[in-house]
C-alpha cells in the first residue's frame, strides 16, 4: 500500500486584453519616481509592469508588486 501527498491547486486563467487604444496604458505610479524614468509595458496586456531608469553604469529597473518594491541593478 502506498501512501502520498496529493494537492489539488485551485486557481483560475486570467487574459487580460487591453481595450486602450496603442500607445496608452494602464498603470499605477509609484510615490517617488525618478525623474528619468520610463514605463515597462507589456503589450499584450496595456499595462505598464514596471520602470526603467537608466545611469551612467548600471540599469536600474523598479517593479512594483503590492505593497512590495523590488529593484533590480544590472552592471555592464
Amino acid at each position: 500500500m502506498t501512501m502520498g501527498l496529493t494537492m489539488e491547486e485551485h486557481g483560475g486563467y486570467y487574459s487580460f486584453q487591453s481595450s486602450l487604444p496603442p500607445g496608452e496604458y494602464f498603470e499605477l505610479r509609484p510615490r517617488h519616481m525618478p525623474h528619468n524614468s520610463k514605463p515597462i509595458v507589456d503589450d499584450e496586456s496595456g499595462m505598464c509592469i514596471g520602470y526603467s531608469v537608466t545611469k551612467k553604469y548600471t540599469l536600474e529597473v523598479i517593479v512594483r508588486e503590492k505593497d512590495w518594491t523590488i529593484t533590480h541593478f544590472l552592471y555592464k
